[in-house]
């Protein structure tokens, strides 16, 4: 173990507080802003006009798809930097479903969910390294989409 190991549950608290907790400030800040901002230029719309319907259906789906884009970003860096710290993968990835931080792709809807996440080439490489450095071949040890 590295001179910098942690358990997996201090690796999962931290993804929560670096991926989760932005997630939800962006959702329900985005959401309440977004509803701010309509309720201050939408009246000055038509009520007749289909155009008043569109800045409310941005003001719900804004926050959400930013929140998804923060997620896809944010969990590729977190995987990396726990599989750096800690020994027991499949533990890892246990705690991290269960904690709700990842998804379990056990059905086709999670598999496609979690193939949202966006992965650099340097991350890519990381992650072959860092199965390299416990003799790991084929698959994935977090059920990272490889391709």
């Amino acid at each position: 173990m590295s001179a910098d190991a942690i358990t997996v549950e201090a690796a999962v608290k931290t993804g929560l507080r670096w991926v989760n907790t932005p997630v939800y400030v962006i959702m329900f800040g985005g959401w309440i802003g977004a509803i701010w901002l309509v309720g201050v230029f939408a009246p000055a719309l038509s009520p007749a006009s289909p155009a008043t319907a569109a800045p409310y259906v941005a003001a719900l789906v804004t926050p959400y798809v930013s929140a998804w884009l923060w997620w896809s970003l944010a969990i590729p860096r977190w995987r990396l930097w726990a599989l750096e710290r800690v020994e027991d993968w499949p533990r890892l990835r246990a705690a991290a479903i269960e904690a709700k931080l990842i998804w379990a792709e056990t059905t086709p809807l999670q598999r496609r969910f979690a193939a949202t996440e966006i992965w650099t080439k340097a991350q890519r490489l990381r992650l072959e390294q860092l199965r390299a450095a416990r003799g790991e071949t084929g698959g994935s040890p977090f059920n990272q989409p490889t391709s």
